[in-house]
């Protein structure tokens, strides 16, 4: 964890970061594509150095971008940069504090192989982390795109709410039996 912190520390205080986000404001001037390549690339930085690195080296740009040509996104920006380091984090076992656990718990819950190894380790946990980024960013953008351009968009939040009504239901009669 110090040498990721250690790198991500080099990259924030390089200007890099600032380079990139530069770059990418001249090549892409549609504010929601800027706002799309802008979430991936934090998805990105938050799976490759671990969420709080991350926010710390990417929100002052978030910010800044936030007056310029992203203003149009208001408070939809913090939502989408959130999001984004969420998806990142479930990237890599390292991405997320709570990851450098999974390995010890999954054991405990039995997911082990026959050598007693935990079956999510470093080797096999980032084909599930990719996509499971990747969807988590998918659903973030799908939100965001909704709830910009949907006029009666918070008839969706009937959904979530109506999945966690279901699922509070099926525990509550499972705990009865």
């Amino acid at each position: 964890m110090a040498v990721i912190l250690t790198i991500a520390a080099i990259v924030s205080a390089s200007g890099m970061v600032g380079i990139l986000a530069a770059w990418v404001v001249s090549e892409i001037p549609n504010p929601t594509w800027l706002l799309l390549a802008l979430m991936a690339i934090v998805m990105l930085a938050a799976g490759l150095f671990s969420a709080g690195p991350a926010t710390a080296a990417v929100l002052p740009i978030f910010i800044e971008l936030g007056k310029g040509p992203l203003a149009p996104y208001g408070d939809l920006l913090g939502i989408a940069f959130a999001a984004s380091i969420c998806a990142g984090s479930s990237m890599l076992l390292h991405s997320a504090t709570a990851g450098l656990t999974l390995k010890g718990e999954a054991i405990k819950a039995g997911f082990a192989g026959h050598d007693k190894n935990a079956i999510w380790n470093g080797l096999t946990y980032p084909i599930f982390g990719l996509i499971t980024g990747a969807l988590q960013l998918a659903l973030s953008i799908a939100w965001i795109w909704s709830m910009k351009n949907l006029e009666f968009f918070w008839v969706l939040y009937f959904i979530p709410v109506g999945l966690i009504s279901m699922l509070v239901i099926r525990i509550s009669s499972t705990l009865r039996e």
